[in-house]
């Protein structure tokens, strides 16, 4: 509903993240930082039933762990191929300071090691 109305409304891009479907879940925003699933298959398979088919304009594809076994190139084109318009980083652990961190870890999913930013 909110990528038809900020179509209607004219917006410049609508960003597919995997914040904005777990709020709409009932699960905190906060949990977009955890590697709960692969990511890019979270956003991608409800962007392509529920953001995609009913938007106008461009669709940017929030992108943020990727899974290492995964080729970057062959994750690229997959987004690529299914129409949308650029990738953005999100969410990012740039921000993240040791509280943080100690916080996600304690409570359970927390981001693989190989993510974070010393």
């Amino acid at each position: 509903m909110a990528a038809q109305a900020a179509s209607r409304g004219g917006a410049d891009f609508i960003l597919a993240l995997n914040a904005e479907k777990l709020r709409c879940l009932g699960i905190p925003s906060i949990f977009a930082s955890a590697d709960l699933a692969r990511q890019q298959d979270f956003v991608l398979n409800f962007a392509l039933s529920e953001i995609l088919p009913l938007a106008n304009g461009p669709i940017f594809f929030g992108s943020g762990v990727i899974d290492p076994r995964s080729s970057i190139d062959a994750e690229l084109e997959r987004i690529a191929d299914a129409g949308f318009g650029t990738i953005v980083n999100f969410p990012t652990g740039i921000f993240l300071d040791g509280r943080f961190w100690a916080f996600i870890e304690y409570a359970g999913p927390g981001l693989p090691a190989r993510t974070r930013h010393a």
